[in-house]
């Protein structure tokens, strides 16, 4: 079984930013405009773009242990 846990990782890392083991910055930009691409996130081509950090690679059983800890409080 897999699940998609992007608002679960997101709420980690402000919890415990030590699982992230590693991340680059990149420019990136989220679609607004209505349509099959609504809140697609992709590299930015403007010429002013908003620098974020991206996850690249986790320390999982640190992750896990977090989640498990605060689903079984």
């Amino acid at each position: 079984a897999s699940a998609f846990i992007w608002d679960a990782l997101a709420a980690a890392w402000l919890l415990d930013t030590g699982f992230v083991t590693k991340y680059e910055t990149q420019n990136l930009e989220v679609d607004t405009t209505f349509g099959k691409n609504y809140g697609q996130t992709r590299v930015s081509k403007k010429p002013e773009p908003t620098p974020v950090q991206v996850m690249l690679d986790l320390d999982f059983p640190r992750l896990f242990a977090l989640y498990k800890g605060l689903l079984t409080m």
